[in-house]
């Protein structure tokens, strides 16, 4: 966004929504699947379908999870469409194994931010500020918009599936942090 504007660039600030890390944070997978009765040994992928499954690109990662099957058997996948307690989203970060991002257009999208800081491996294409979230966070993959690729980077996570260090990453993006930004914005505008 802020490449578009051709008036007075250098004094934009561009600060994305903060985690509520209170809420989201690391968990035992076990405990949460107990909680949610899923599966000790299930493969599980979370996709944010929201309100809006063209805007998510719902048949980008449907075809990418049946190509996923193939590769490395039964995959559960659970489809956030917008009636999912926000309660449970927490619990289902933490007992998933991956979330799956295939949105044609993002800016900054919290479901990657929360997963992060649940430790929750993210595999997505390259929207929105996702590349620039990922940075350091292992495991976790940016691939081209290709069912065969996503699929690829999918069966990987999940053939060896372990939790991301996340967590250990997200104080920066915290509710806590983005107000300090807030504020001195607000600070940098009141001492001109």
């Amino acid at each position: 966004m802020k490449t578009r504007l051709w008036w007075r660039k250098d004094r934009v600030t561009v600060i994305p929504d903060g985690v509520d890390t209170q809420l989201f944070y690391p968990q035992p997978q076990r405990e949460a699947r107990e909680r949610l009765g899923w599966g000790k040994e299930e493969r599980i992928v979370l996709f944010n379908a929201s309100m809006d499954p063209i805007v998510k690109d719902f048949d980008l990662a449907k075809a990418a999870i049946d190509i996923a099957r193939q590769i490395c058997g039964e995959i559960r996948w659970i489809v956030l469409d917008g009636h999912v307690s926000p309660q449970s989203i927490p619990w289902m970060m933490n007992a998933a194994d991956c979330l799956l991002l295939t949105s044609r257009w993002e800016g900054s999208p919290n479901v990657v931010k929360e997963a992060i800081a649940c430790s929750l491996p993210v595999v997505s294409v390259d929207v929105g500020d996702v590349c620039e979230r990922l940075i350091g966070v292992e495991p976790s993959a940016i691939v081209k918009r290709d069912p065969e690729m996503i699929a690829r980077a999918l069966a990987e996570m999940l053939r060896k599936p372990q939790r991301s260090n996340g967590s250990d990453l997200i104080k920066a993006i915290s509710e806590s942090a983005i107000a300090g930004k807030i504020s001195s914005v607000y600070e940098s505008v009141f001492s001109d």
